[in-house]
């Protein structure tokens, strides 16, 4: 009686391991079924939710609906920046915190400072939301007057509106710079070797149509976190376990300018989420015909280490197109850019000369 219990026990296990097994595997072929017309109709329902019925954060902009409809932008006097200009070869739309003026003083006097680039028309944008005191914005004010390239949203900037922010930007290029071939998204502690853009990447895909250049993350591969700096909302997307389209990774992304116009007209009918990284290149993305991404390798191409950084531009033949650290010295660095091209062409003129002498 003893052995025919414990054999009943180990059958039951068997039986429920068996089951088990079956129910993963046809749970995982189901899920690879879902088309991304469905996935995108459980992704709106999960988001209806979450912005009607949950409110995680009281800095982030209470909205009736779940999507981002139309944003309103306070600032005006950059309007013409691109206007009756011709074809504007790069457009940086940077990503900044009201209180990071010397950013953005540092970004106009380096990478983004159309001086250094004669031969090409080039143009820089920040995106701001709201401060949360009046010195900060009559300060932001005084430097719209100054510089003319201030574009401040109707929405509190904090971390979580970094999708509306985003959105905001997608709205100007639209409306205000249609006639733009790159355009690059970038955070404000970002440092951007410009020439190799215009001399390596323009020239090659500049004829090209709706193509990111990023640091890719193929779909089901990140993780949604539910605690966290990079926290969704439990009744946002549950269920999933990782995102389910690819999109580009973090601070730097390059896109062809005929794609924003597309990805803003597709933000007002896609309910709004809060990680702007996946929504902008991932759920936008999937909602536009032919994209394609061309994969910018985050560890060849760029970095956010510092001293990776400092100690690559040091030295001529640099592969780095983009760095991103608080601590970065950008005067430093774009003085290495200049020093080091200059060397190659000084030395390229040397040997010019001595090869026309030998003839």
């Amino acid at each position: 009686m003893v052995l025919t219990r414990a054999m009943l026990r180990r059958s039951f296990r068997w039986s429920l391991l068996v089951w088990l097994s079956v129910k993963v595997a046809y749970d995982f072929y189901a899920w690879n079924r879902v088309s991304n017309k469905e996935l995108m109709l459980i992704m709106e329902h999960h988001v209806y939710r979450h912005t009607h019925n949950h409110v995680d954060f009281p800095v982030q902009e209470k909205v009736r609906s779940p999507l981002v409809r139309s944003i309103d932008i306070m600032s005006t006097g950059c309007e013409d920046i691109c206007r009756d200009k011709g074809q504007i070869d790069l457009l940086y739309i940077v990503h900044s915190a009201p209180h990071n003026f010397n950013f953005r003083t540092n970004i106009r006097k380096t990478f983004a400072n159309q001086t250094f680039f004669p031969h090409n028309e080039i143009r820089i944008v920040f995106l701001l939301g709201k401060p949360e005191n009046e010195e900060t914005q009559s300060d932001i004010l005084l430097e719209q007057t100054t510089h003319g390239d201030i574009v401040q949203g109707s929405f509190h900037d904090s971390y979580r509106n970094l999708t509306l922010k985003a959105v905001s930007g997608l709205k100007w290029v639209s409306e205000n710079c249609p006639n733009v071939s790159f355009v690059v998204k970038i955070d404000d502690d970002a440092f951007v070797q410009t020439f190799s853009i215009l001399e390596q990447y323009l020239p090659r895909y500049e004829k090209s149509k709706r193509l990111i250049f990023c640091n890719e993350w193929k779909e089901g591969f990140m993780t949604i976190r539910r605690r966290g700096k990079w926290k969704v909302a439990d009744d946002q997307m549950k269920g999933y376990y990782t995102f389910p389209w690819k999109y580009c990774s973090g601070f730097v992304v390059m896109m062809t300018g005929d794609l924003l116009p597309l990805l803003y007209k597709a933000s007002l009918a896609v309910p709004i989420l809060w990680v702007d990284d996946v929504y902008l290149t991932g759920i936008l993305v999937s909602r536009i015909k032919d994209v394609k991404f061309v994969n910018v390798d985050l560890n060849v191409y760029s970095s956010l280490k510092a001293p990776v950084i400092q100690k690559c531009f040091s030295r001529p033949n640099c592969r780095l197109l983009f760095g991103g650290s608080k601590s970065l010295n950008l005067d430093e660095l774009w003085q290495m850019v200049l020093q080091n091209r200059n060397e190659h062409y000084r030395r390229k003129t040397q040997y010019n000369r001595l090869s026309f002498k030998r003839v």
